[in-house]
């Protein structure tokens, strides 16, 4: 239970990606001042990746499985009180409860294989969608907020070292002012509750943020584009580092970017 009631319906919406940006980033000052909520949300996320993480079923041990049947050879239907509307089992159905159980636990294990399997295909996509839900809330949450820029200058030997000290990799700041998307700063975001590299660069009117963090074993999407709530997303990773530029600049001149910049940084 949060430590606001009023407040749980948005800090598991908050959690689970399914706020608007508005509400995301009311709810997200209220857990930097309240800490029974934080320690809510925070509770949910780990409870989450257990829930990935670990397997939710066991298989029955075969000594169990037994001592079942032998429990029903030793039933005896024909006993005093016993209902009246039941095949005996002993002695001569207790073959066919045998095969009537195995079948059942036959049965029952490929209905256990099958949910399995939608599982293992299912978990893995999880990840991806609350990405996008998360990189288009922090973009949108940057353009409503004033929050755009920590550090506001368009000279890249300002911007790379700013990050040093406030996240735990270096990320690449090209300058593309001469192609016609000049850098206008940085800055630290989150992003499925990990700290990344925000690099903000400008097209005419149009914001365009380009956030960085290193390529994870799991929840990192291979590259390519979407378009997602009006905005162009597109994926690329480069060494250890992914990269996702997202704006409402058209599809064309995003791409357009994305390749000067996988250019520059490259050289």
């Amino acid at each position: 239970m949060s430590g606001c009631p009023d407040k749980s319906l948005l800090v598991h919406g908050l959690a689970d990606g399914e706020i608007d940006a508005a509400h995301a980033l009311a709810i997200e000052a209220h857990l930097r001042q309240c800490g029974a909520c934080r320690a809510e949300y925070e509770h949910i996320l780990a409870l989450r990746t257990a829930l990935r993480a670990e397997p939710l079923s066991y298989p029955v041990p075969g000594a169990l499985k037994g001592s079942i049947l032998a429990m029903m050879e030793e039933v005896d239907f024909h006993s005093e009180g016993a209902p009246t509307n039941v095949v005996a089992l002993r002695p001569r159905n207790a073959g066919f409860a045998r095969h009537v159980l195995s079948w059942r636990w036959a049965s029952g294990v490929a209905t256990g294989l099958a949910a399995g399997l939608a599982l293992m295909i299912a978990i893995p996509r999880a990840p991806t969608v609350q990405q996008g839900n998360d990189l288009v809330a922090a973009h949108t949450r940057s353009l409503l907020a004033d929050h755009l820029i920590d550090v506001a200058t368009s000279d890249k030997h300002v911007v790379k070292p700013w990050f040093n000290g406030k996240i735990d990799f270096a990320p690449p700041v090209p300058d593309l002012v001469k192609d016609g998307f000049p850098l206008a700063g940085g800055r630290v975001d989150l992003i499925e509750s990990r700290e990344v590299a925000a690099l903000i660069y400008h097209r005419r009117l149009h914001v365009i943020n380009v956030f960085v963090r290193p390529v994870t074993s799991s929840g990192s999407r291979a590259a390519g584009d979407e378009t997602r709530d009006g905005y162009n997303i597109l994926r690329w990773t480069a060494g250890d580092l992914e990269f996702t530029a997202i704006s409402d600049l058209n599809g064309k001149e995003l791409r357009e970017f994305e390749q000067l910049f996988v250019k520059a940084a490259a050289g």
